[in-house]
């Protein structure tokens, strides 16, 4: 148990003080005035004096399977330690190959048995592309008919959602949706080129990753762009519709868009690290973060090198500025926000990236606690669970246990002084192990 803690509310309430928080195997048993608490006999009290503890983090965009850097394998062997030890307690993985999906149910299971210090895994499916896909290894669609037979396969293959990606067709893309209301599984990820983000919400999709479509669906040529078939695109087009985009911007639009996503309830996982780290790593410190020391030589040998070359600086900064904004505007209209890292992206590095996007949540005009809600709180009004996210009887044992308060600045989720994963107290001393056998 974890007395006299301060437990922050991430419903949004005041902080609770002077508190026991009691864990009985992997559930939060009570939460009780540290007067009126009833120890249990035998317990291991830890004292949280001064402390703060908060839910344990998610990072709702990660990549633990390497298909394409070193196909067949995975990165847990340095991502779960540097993911507990960040207290992200659980993530969502969004590229799931039918034998991953093995691998992530027997990680599960080896976390609860407390065998294996790993968050918890959520887990999508293959990428659904189109032809050429715009990634090797993704499964290629190219008529509704295969659209349609491939979600049914997936969904037998114990796919947690369908996950749709840049090329698909008009055509092929509302067969997907289509077909996964039908048989009862979300879908997600990117929306495709080919398709209006407002078409992509009213067609049920669950959440949008990067704030794809955005910026397109957002300009007065946005009809234009959609009509570039697939085959077409190039980082070069792709780098001129961009900026054709940005000049083309209409606020009323992009105003009626996110009053769609509230609407439909479409949520946004923006990775603004990521989107930060295409055009402006040098220059926000990111290629330099004393983090990348924890990632493995020979992954950091494959990364390439892509700061934007080519385009304007100013023009870099501004569409960042802009998609800052879009956050903010996303946020105001009432839109869900969802943290994520695209962990297994070149610079990402499990759990710390997560603490950065966090604090660019606030730069985009979150405050601390809403931007924590949107690792928190968030995660599981998103997948529908009111026990994971908060701390309350009968929640998920999984929490963070700071030295600061994260509601007076969210930098403060950094501040770790230990972690309860499902239910087992991992402390200081054992959480910079974890850290210094990786470095």
């Amino acid at each position: 148990m974890l007395a006299h803690a301060t437990v922050i509310d991430t419903t949004g309430g005041p902080s609770i003080r002077d508190v026991v928080v009691v864990v009985e195997g992997n559930r939060v048993k009570a939460v009780e005035p540290a007067g009126r608490a009833t120890l249990p006999k035998h317990a291991r009290v830890v004292d949280a004096t001064g402390k703060y503890v908060i839910p344990g983090l998610w990072d709702m965009h990660t990549h633990l399977f390497s298909h394409v850097d070193r196909p067949g394998t995975n990165r847990s062997a340095w991502a779960f330690p540097l993911y507990v030890a960040n207290g992200v307690t659980g993530v969502r993985d969004l590229w799931t190959d039918p034998d991953d999906i093995a691998t992530a149910r027997r990680w599960n299971e080896l976390r609860a048995q407390g065998t294996l210090l790993a968050p918890h895994l959520e887990w999508s499916s293959r990428i659904v592309d189109g032809d050429p896909p715009h990634i090797k290894g993704a499964a290629v669609v190219t008529t509704p008919d295969q659209a349609r037979q491939l979600v049914e396969e997936l969904k037998a293959g114990g796919a947690g959602f369908i996950k749709t990606y840049w090329n698909l067709r008009r055509e092929v893309f509302f067969a997907i949706a289509e077909q996964a209301k039908k048989s009862g599984i979300p879908f997600a990820g990117h929306v495709p080129s080919s398709v209006s983000a407002f078409e992509a919400s009213d067609a049920g999709m669950k959440s949008i990753e990067h704030l794809t479509g955005i910026e397109e669906t957002c300009s007065t040529r946005s009809d234009e762009f959609q009509r570039i078939p697939p085959e077409k695109w190039t980082p070069n087009l792709g780098d001129l519709v961009a900026r054709r985009a940005f000049e083309t911007f209409d606020e009323k639009r992009c105003a009626d868009l996110f009053a769609r996503f509230a609407r439909n309830g479409t949520w946004q996982v923006p990775t603004l690290l990521l989107l930060q780290s295409l055009g402006l790593a040098q220059e926000a410190g990111i290629a330099s973060s004393p983090a990348l020391e924890y990632v493995p030589t020979f992954v950091r040998e494959k990364w390439p090198v892509r700061d934007g070359a080519g385009r304007p600086l100013a023009l870099r900064r501004a569409r960042f500025a802009r998609l800052l904004r879009f956050v903010g505007d996303l946020h105001r209209a009432g839109v869900g926000i969802l943290a994520g890292s695209d962990f297994g992206n070149p610079l990402m590095v499990a759990g710390f990236s997560l603490h950065d996007e966090l604090a660019l949540l606030t730069e985009a005009g979150l405050t601390p606690l809403q931007a924590l809600q949107t690792a928190t709180r968030n995660v599981g009004v998103y997948f529908g669970r009111n026990d994971i996210g908060t701390i309350n009887q009968g929640s998920v044992a999984d929490l963070v246990i700071l030295d600061a308060d994260p509601v007076v600045d969210i930098r403060n989720t950094r501040r770790i002084a230990g972690v309860v994963l499902g239910g087992r107290y991992v402390d200081r001393q054992e959480l910079q192990a974890l850290l210094d056998g990786l470095r």
